[in-house]
């Protein structure tokens, strides 16, 4: 098994800092809304899980970049390459604290960041909210409030997406065959892959809370639902609120699990089962 952060109880901080990432993602998922190709599954948007930042798609240019939120600090990252040619490597251009600013000046500085590393300027204003085709609730951010500065629940986030990325990469794994790539979509905010077969698909991911459910939780949702999808499970319960698919909430996977080793196998357990009763 990979490595697991032990968790704890969740925090009460942890559903206000959740939703001030999910804000400070909008200019990370504009720039490839603005400077890619649209792809009919929105993928163009969507980011990628990779150590403890959460990074946005590869723009290829004459000069390669990418974005990158970085967790514990709440830094956005303007990622430029090393080497050329074949797979490229990414470090720091350029950094920017988002606690004490406004969205706007995030964006701002980002667009400035961008220009001087290409040497001219973008093409295109980044998109912003209202132009994403996707909105969040109603938050103080969108009315010029600033970022918090970063406090122990983001850490807690951060563990918490970890182990779930650890642990979906170990069924990408066992399921080669069936697998889509394992996503970041910033719209849901939720880290997930789909595993397809022949007559449907299943959604198999991680959300750190929604109106759903205001903790984090793992979930396994197919599409269309087979009419010999069971509603009891041994681990987590049916939901047929804003989609139909059964889930794993943090309680679940805290109750009478104190170590890393109970915790993570109890998710892998949870996930196998549903991914082996809904296929």
């Amino acid at each position: 098994m990979q490595a697991w952060h032990t968790l704890s109880p969740t925090s009460p901080r942890l559903a206000h800092i959740r939703q001030e990432i999910h804000w400070a993602l909008y200019p990370v998922a504009a720039v490839g809304a603005t400077l890619l190709p649209l792809r009919n599954d929105h993928s163009h948007s969507s980011l990628h899980w990779q150590q403890t930042w959460l990074m946005g798609q590869e723009i290829r240019p004459a000069k390669a970049f990418r974005t990158a939120l970085e967790f514990d600090t709440l830094t956005l990252h303007l990622l430029g390459h090393v080497g050329q040619g074949g797979h490229l490597v990414y470090s720091p251009v350029a950094s920017f604290a988002l606690a004490g600013h406004k969205l706007e000046q995030i964006y701002t500085w980002l667009e400035t960041a961008i220009a001087d590393y290409l040497e001219h300027p973008i093409e295109r204003p980044l998109r912003r909210p209202e132009e994403m085709g996707w909105h969040l609730p109603h938050h103080p951010l969108e009315m010029g409030a600033i970022f918090s500065a970063p406090n122990p629940a983001f850490k807690e986030l951060r563990h918490w997406f970890e182990n779930a990325a650890h642990t979906l990469q170990t069924l990408q794994q066992e399921h080669q065959a069936y697998s889509g790539e394992l996503l970041f979509w910033p719209a849901a905010f939720e880290l997930s892959m789909s595993l397809r077969f022949a007559d449907h698909s299943l959604r198999v991911g991680f959300c750190p809370g929604d109106k759903i459910e205001s903790s984090p939780y793992f979930f396994v949702a197919p599409w269309p639902v087979p009419a010999h999808a069971p509603r009891i499970y041994a681990l987590g319960r049916w939901n047929e609120s804003q989609w139909s698919g059964v889930l794993l909430p943090a309680e679940e996977v805290l109750h009478e699990a104190p170590d890393a080793i109970t915790q993570q196998a109890r998710v892998l357990a949870f996930l196998r089962d549903a991914i082996a009763r809904l296929r």
